[in-house]
């Protein structure tokens, strides 16, 4: 078989070349990992050269070993399976450049990548059942030179070039906020070298289909991770010594022994017993004599020892308690100031809360009595009796909705139903049927619900007087209306309500809707939903 002019040709040669090559990009990764500031870059150079060494050591064995074509074949085949791995590590380590170490983890879409290149790698070495990737004539002995591409070879090629532009790309775009951003001019001059120089091997230049592809790929692929770290698109641990140096910080380095390694210009020195207390007591700091925190903490090595100047903060914390003591004199005054002033206003609120609930329920006491003067010259004492039975309940529930009223803003519905409830079972005693009918859930507005319990007394007091027989209630929504509708048996007269109760309902932006019907009347009271009033 023809071999090709620029590369090994012999047993030695092919050693050589192998030790070499592979030494280098030994020295290299190791370079890059000791130089990496983040984890994503630590595994992207230590793939990077596991994948060029191991495709240099399988075209090692290719040309070392006497081999059936078969096998040479298959070795040969194997080639792409570091070809097509080599640009998903660089792209992985471009998306992965600015992660925290705990989010490095190959995302989805490069996982999809993958997947698709593990798909590419066996159609390559399916290709002598389908001939898509190259198109051999193994009945020529030397058909590992004088050999075509197929449509297949063009994707595997395509996919290659595509990563790594995309990881060039990202690389670029997160360092747009760099003051090196210019240097990606060299990088990418690599890339198009190296996308020139695919070309013209598969267009079988004279010159370039002579050269090695194994060695050429592994030297552009390390010149174009190198170049991306000296411009500046893959930060690196180059030059942080002489910022350390000119640090503004009092920072210091100490070896495994304990002894001085490098110092900050501002650092100043500390014995060895301070050295020894603030290594045991890592990672609590020690404070010394001259009002400074020394902290230390063990790194690869050695330990990092700084100090902060906390002589501010002391005289300030002295000056504090100097305050805190006056001040914890002066709140013993005001405590018992405060004191004398809460036991007062606590007066002044049960008073005025009292006022409010004597205004509030003034007129029903004024009524109670009238009706009980005048209940011995009644005509129908027994009405007479349940009106003040009716009056008295009211009055009693109507205290409880007014301190409820006080405290919340709103009230279970079914609580509001149970007074209704009593109100109707003293109307039976006047002959008065009252059937309720509620199709609300939940929670009711508290002042509603007052100004719903204080219409439905009026209401039942009302048929009370007319000799009703019958009342039906139904609570309700209607559109954006909560509403309670009463349907007397009989005609009940004109509704008159007292002009407090108006007021509040037109407060509460409340309405109330009388309609004649046939020979009775439909009476209504609606509010708003969602309307929240504070009385």
């Amino acid at each position: 078989m023809k071999s090709k002019r620029f590369m090994s040709i012999n047993y030695g040669e092919h050693l050589y070349f192998a030790l070499i090559y592979m030494s280098v990009v030994t020295l290299w990764s190791a370079s890059v990992l000791r130089r990496s500031m983040q984890k994503g870059i630590s595994y992207s150079a230590f793939f990077a050269g596991l994948i060029l060494n191991g495709w240099a050591l399988v075209r090692l064995i290719k040309y070392q070993i006497v081999v059936s074509d078969t096998l040479a074949r298959y070795l040969w085949y194997s080639y792409y399976i570091f070809q097509l791995s080599l640009p998903l590590v660089i792209l992985w380590m471009a998306w992965a450049v600015d992660k925290p170490e705990k989010e490095t983890f190959p995302p989805k879409w490069w996982r999809t990548m993958a997947i698709f290149i593990g798909i590419l790698i066996i159609l390559v070495f399916t290709n002598d059942l389908h001939g898509l990737v190259f198109k051999l004539d193994l009945s020529r002995p030397d058909w590992g030179i004088n050999y075509t591409y197929g449509f297949g070879y063009y994707i595997i090629l395509f996919i290659c070039m595509m990563n790594i532009a995309v990881a060039f790309f990202i690389l670029l775009v997160k360092s747009l906020n760099s003051p090196r951003k210019k240097g990606f001019i060299f990088p990418l001059g690599i890339f198009i070298l190296f996308g020139i120089y695919n070309y013209k091997y598969i267009m079988r230049d004279p010159f370039i289909y002579e050269t090695d592809l194994t060695i050429v790929t592994g030297v552009f692929a390390m010149l174009m991770f190198e170049t991306c770290i000296q411009s500046g698109l893959i930060p690196v641990n180059t030059k942080y010594i002489d910022i350390f140096k000119r640090s503004p910080l009092r920072m210091q380095i100490l070896n495994k022994e304990k002894q001085l390694a490098i110092a900050s210009a501002m650092s100043i020195p500390i014995n060895k017993n301070a050295i020894e207390k603030v290594i045991a007591s890592s990672p609590f700091p020690v404070l010394q004599e001259d009002e400074s925190l020394l902290f230390a903490n063990e790194i690869p090595g050695g330990y990092a020892l700084w100090s902060e100047d906390v002589s501010k903060i002391q005289q300030l914390h002295r000056e504090i308690q100097q305050s805190t003591e006056r001040l914890r004199e002066a709140n013993i005054i005001l405590a018992e100031e405060e004191e004398i002033k809460r036991t007062v206003n606590e007066k002044n609120a049960k008073k005025q809360l009292m006022e409010q609930l004597e205004d509030e329920i003034a007129e029903n006491i004024e009524k109670l009595s009238t009706m009980i003067v005048n209940l011995q010259g009644s005509e129908n004492h027994s009405m007479e009796t349940t009106r003040i039975a009716l009056l008295l309940c009211y009055t009693k529930r109507r205290c409880n909705l007014f301190f409820k009223e006080k405290e919340i803003l709103s009230t279970d519905i079914d609580e509001l139903i149970r007074y209704m409830d009593e109100l109707c079972e003293i109307a039976k005693y006047s002959n008065v049927q009252i059937a309720t009918v509620n199709k609300l859930q939940g929670y009711l507005t508290i002042r509603y619900a007052t100004l719903f319990y204080d219409f439905f007394y009026t209401i039942v007091d009302l048929a009370i007087q007319k000799y009703c027989p019958y009342i039906i209630v139904d609570i309700g929504t209607e559109e954006e209306f909560i509403i309670m509708r009463l349907l007397p048996s009989v005609d009940i007269g004109v509704l008159t309500i007292e002009s407090k109760l108006i007021e509040a309902i037109t407060e509460a932006k409340g309405k109330v809707i009388s309609k004649d019907i046939e020979d009775t009347i439909g009476i209504s009271i609606s509010f708003l939903k969602g309307v929240t009033i504070n009385d």
